[in-house]
């Protein structure tokens, strides 16, 4: 089972367009999402990409309701041109995502998404248009141009955000494949 864009184990993954599943583990190099490409993520699901993580036009990652992703990504992350990660806006606890590299950048381009518990290692770049549902912390710098928007979810049953500093040492003393 799992996705067949998405290695086990190893090298980058490019998905171009379509629909895939995911319900096993995954540790890539790189993951790249283009032209409206879907991965729907059905059980608890842990993603680890040693490199980038790039999501570009429309393309989503998708965490069914019931089920959770635990994204770890260790340098950059970006989206661009409406596409999202765990777009159910009302589900949060769904998606937690540790960018745990030494300089580990977030860029949210044009009406981009992401609704979880999202640690950012270095800098966020929030573009017109851009959101982050749920909660958010940023090590370094958080910058904010035109319409971007942070909708902080204050349901304490929803997820623990003190709990992120944890994680996020814990990522840093290897606790990722």
């Amino acid at each position: 089972s799992g996705t067949s864009g998405l290695p086990a184990k190893g090298g980058a993954a490019t998905d171009n367009g379509g629909a895939s599943a995911l319900n096993t583990d995954r540790t890539c190099q790189d993951l790249t999402l283009n032209s409206g490409a879907v991965i729907t993520v059905t059980g608890d699901v842990r993603i680890n990409v040693r490199d980038d993580l790039t999501l570009n036009n429309s393309s989503q990652i998708v965490v069914t309701p019931g089920s959770r992703l635990e994204l770890y990504v260790a340098d950059r992350v970006t989206l661009s041109s409406s596409s999202s990660l765990n777009p159910l806006t009302s589900n949060p606890a769904g998606l937690t995502l540790i960018m745990y590299g030494a300089n580990s950048d977030m860029t949210l381009n044009t009406n981009t998404s992401i609704c979880g518990v999202v640690y950012v290692g270095d800098d966020l770049t929030m573009n017109s248009g851009s959101a982050i549902y749920g909660a958010v912390l940023v090590d370094d710098e958080l910058t904010m141009n035109g319409t971007s928007a942070i909708h902080v979810d204050t349901d304490p049953v929803s997820y623990t955000p003190l709990t992120l500093p944890t994680l996020f040492r814990a990522c840093r003393a290897g606790c990722i494949a």
